[in-house]
């Protein structure tokens, strides 16, 4: 079964996140799909992406640096996935 455009529009969030200078590739390969929202007093811009896969938005959070501002649990299962990850280092160790 085929979605509509309203249907697909509808299972997007919208997620917004600070970028520095360490997820600038990230902004500049997706740049026509971010919008800006706003300049912190630090430099770092505030972007919203309209995001259909959570799981994508996290694992580019986590490897390009990106703070998610919205949607909240979308920060919480970031801080999630890094805590298992140091957890996991700690039992190699």
């Amino acid at each position: 079964m085929e979605l509509s455009h309203q249907q697909k529009e509808d299972t997007y969030i919208e997620v917004q996140f600070k970028a520095s200078d360490d997820s600038r590739e990230f902004v500049e390969e997706h740049e026509p799909q971010l919008k800006k929202i706003s300049t912190t007093k630090s430099g770092e811009v505030i972007y919203s992406i309209q995001v259909f896969q959570p799981e994508w938005i996290i694992r580019s959070a986590i490897s390009e640096s990106l703070q998610i501002q919205v949607p909240e649990n979308l920060r919480v299962a970031i801080r999630d996935r890094c805590t298992t990850a140091l957890e996991n280092y700690a039992m190699i160790g």
